[in-house]
Order: structure tokens, then C-alpha cells, then sequence
């Protein structure tokens, strides 16, 4: 999971698609959130000490005390509760980008991750789903 603190979601976009464009067994789901992006790897499950993690971190210029944070806690972290004194606060998912698949452990995490954006009111149950999303992905390509 890496998080970009930034209202120029276009080229966090930009960077994630010609990332995955040059390492196509990636696979990303993505989300808009009130203050810029989240982006779950779905293809991996790397821990944030990892040195292909910080490398990654640095190279898509993901916001580095996120990333500090979680590796000075050894996880990856996703808030799902709405910032206390932000009013309309959202996080909701935009899509995939990349064509890699989704190890399982990672589908299932999203798809908590998902509904607990739900239950806390920063998101809404749609058909554009993750797991909507990534069930017709995987039908595309079968």
C-alpha cells in the first residue's frame, strides 16, 4: 500500500501506469481519497522494511512518512475511519492498473479494507467494487 498526499492525482496516475506498463506482472487497485491517492499491490505481499519496498516507495514518490510509519511498525496501515474535523471526506476506489494477477491473501485484504470504507461511511456499496472490478478482470483475460 503506498499513499500520495497530493491534489495532482494525474501524475500519480501517470507515474503508477508507466510503472506498470514497465513491470507488467504488477497489479495495483486504486483509490481517490479527499487529500490525493491510495494504491494496494495486489501482486505481492512485500513487507515496508523490504528494500524493494522503500526502493519502490522512492521511485513513485509515494509521501515518505507514510512509508516511515510503516516500516517503524513492520506493516502496511490503511486509515478506514473518517478524519476527526474533515468535513465530506472520502476514499473511494477508482480502479486496477496493471495486468498482473491478484495473490488471494491480497484480494481477501482489499476486499476487507473495502467493506470497513463502507461501515465507516467513506465510501458506498457500488457495482465498481473491487472485487466486482477484479472478478471481471479476471473473466476478461480467462
Amino acid at each position: 500500500m503506498l499513499d500520495w498526499d497530493t491534489p495532482h492525482r494525474g501524475e500519480v496516475y501517470q507515474n503508477l501506469a508507466q510503472h506498470c506498463y514497465n513491470n507488467p506482472a504488477e497489479l495495483w487497485a486504486i483509490y481517490d481519497t479527499f487529500a490525493g491517492v491510495h494504491a494496494f499491490r495486489l501482486n505481492c505481499t512485500e513487507p515496508p522494511t523490504s528494500a524493494h519496498s522503500i526502493a519502490l516507495a522512492y521511485k513513485l514518490d509515494a509521501d515518505i512518512r507514510y512509508v516511515e510509519l510503516c516500516i517503524a511498525r513492520n506493516l502496511w496501515s490503511a486509515r478506514i475511519a473518517p478524519k476527526p474535523h474533515r468535513s465530506r471526506d472520502f476514499i473511494c476506489f477508482k480502479g486496477f492498473l496493471g495486468s498482473g494477477i491478484a495473490l488471494p491473501k491480497a484480494q481477501w485484504l482489499l476486499q476487507i479494507h473495502h467493506n470497513l470504507l463502507i461501515k465507516h461511511g467513506l465510501t458506498t456499496a457500488t457495482k465498481n467494487s473491487p472485487s466486482s472490478s477484479l472478478l471481471r478482470q479476471i473473466q476478461l483475460v480467462a
